[in-house]
């Protein structure tokens, strides 16, 4: 068989296959493959919680600490991003 044969062979399998059975095939692994994209979204957006509450309590610390402005600054902006982080998770959890 020449090698446009063998390539002509290779089509016709493939199709064959995905009209006995491999479209059910292909439609699972697609469903894995988005079930683990999920997994990982959910997983990082929980390790970016848990990064900024770390990062409000380390203000809240260096803040009592101080007593200065730019630390009360900070703090704030810890704050409001913790917040924001939170109310976009909320929304991403109800989808």
């Amino acid at each position: 068989m020449t090698d446009t044969g063998l390539i002509v062979a290779a089509i016709l399998t493939f199709f064959g296959t995905l009209a006995t059975g491999g479209w059910t095939f292909l439609i699972a692994r697609m469903s894995k493959m988005q079930k683990l994209g999920q997994a990982t979204h959910d997983l990082v957006n929980s390790d970016m919680g848990v990064a900024l509450l770390v990062n409000v309590l380390a203000c809240e610390r260096l803040f009592r600490l101080t007593g200065e402005a730019a630390d009360a600054e900070a703090l704030e902006k810890a704050r409001q991003l913790l917040d924001q982080h939170q109310a976009r998770q909320k929304v991403a959890d109800n989808r």
